[in-house]
C-alpha cells in the first residue's frame, strides 16, 4: 500500500485535507508543530518540523512516502535536500517559490508586536470568511468551519516565526533551488486563478519538474476540487 503526508500550509492544520480520498493509501494528515492539536509546541527551526513529519511516518516508511506540501510548508524542501533523507517524491501545492507567492507571510513578518496581537485575534475571529473568500466555489458553513480550525488554534510565535522564515527564503530564491535540486520525482500542482502560474510552469519545467494547473483552482485546490486533486496526484505517484 502506497503512503503519502499530507503537510498544511502557514496557519492551517490537516483538516484542510479532509475532503481527499486517496483510496487504498495509508495517508498522514499531522498538525505541524505549533499548529492544530500541536499548537502547544514552540518551533525554532524548519529542521525541527522534517524531523516530526519523518517520526510521523516512521524511518523506515519515509523513503517511500510520497510528500505533499501545501503553500509556505514547502520551505521543508531545503531541509529535505540538506538532509539526504529523500522521501519517494514530493508535490508542492501552491508552493511558495517566488516573491508574490509570500505576500501574506510577508505582511504577517513584518508586523510590529502590538500590531500582531491584534492581527491574530483577527484571525481567530474571522477565520471562516478568511477562508471562505480564497475559495472558488461556495461551500457549507459546517464544512468552511471545519477547514479553517487551524486559523484558531496556533501558537503566535510558531505562526510569525514561520512567517518570517518563510518570506525570507521564498524572497531569496532557496526554496527554488532547492527544489529544482532534489534527484526525486517532483510535482508542482497550481490553482488556474493565478497569474503567475505560466512563469512557475516555465522554470519549474527547466528543472524537470511536472506542472500541473487545475482548472477552477485557487489557492486551495484540494478544497476547490479534491477529486481532481487526489486523480492528480495519484496519477504522478503511478496509483
Amino acid at each position: 500500500m502506497k503512503e503519502a503526508i499530507l503537510v498544511h500550509g502557514l496557519g492551517l492544520s490537516g483538516a484542510v485535507w479532509a475532503e481527499c480520498n486517496f483510496k487504498n493509501m495509508q495517508v498522514y494528515t499531522p498538525d505541524l508543530l505549533g499548529f492544530g492539536e500541536n499548537n502547544s509546541h514552540r518551533i525554532t527551526s524548519t529542521t525541527e518540523q522534517l524531523e516530526f513529519l519523518i517520526q510521523t511516518v516512521g524511518a523506515k516508511q519515509w523513503n517511500r512516502s510520497h510528500v505533499v506540501l501545501h503553500s509556505i510548508a514547502s520551505m521543508l524542501v531545503i531541509d529535505i535536500l540538506a538532509s539526504g533523507h529523500f522521501p519517494g517524491s514530493i508535490t508542492l501545492v501552491e508552493g511558495n517559490l517566488f516573491s508574490d507567492d509570500a505576500s501574506w507571510s510577508r505582511e504577517i513578518a513584518e508586523l510590529s508586536s502590538s500590531e500582531y496581537q491584534l492581527w491574530q485575534r483577527r484571525l481567530k475571529d474571522n477565520a471562516q470568511l478568511i477562508l471562505r473568500t480564497q475559495l472558488m466555489s461556495s461551500h457549507p458553513k459546517s464544512s468552511i468551519e471545519k477547514w479553517s480550525a487551524g486559523f484558531r488554534q496556533f501558537d503566535p510565535a510558531a505562526l510569525q516565526w514561520m512567517a518570517r522564515a518563510g518570506s525570507r527564503l521564498t524572497d531569496e530564491g532557496v526554496i527554488l533551488d532547492s527544489f529544482c535540486k532534489i534527484p526525486l520525482p517532483r510535482l508542482f500542482i497550481a490553482g488556474d486563478s493565478k497569474s503567475s502560474s505560466s512563469l512557475k510552469r516555465q522554470k519549474l519545467e527547466q528543472c524537470d519538474v511536472s506542472v500541473q494547473v487545475l482548472k477552477n483552482c485557487g489557492h486551495y485546490p484540494m478544497l476547490d476540487d479534491p477529486k481532481q486533486f487526489v486523480a492528480t496526484i495519484k496519477k504522478f505517484i503511478g496509483d
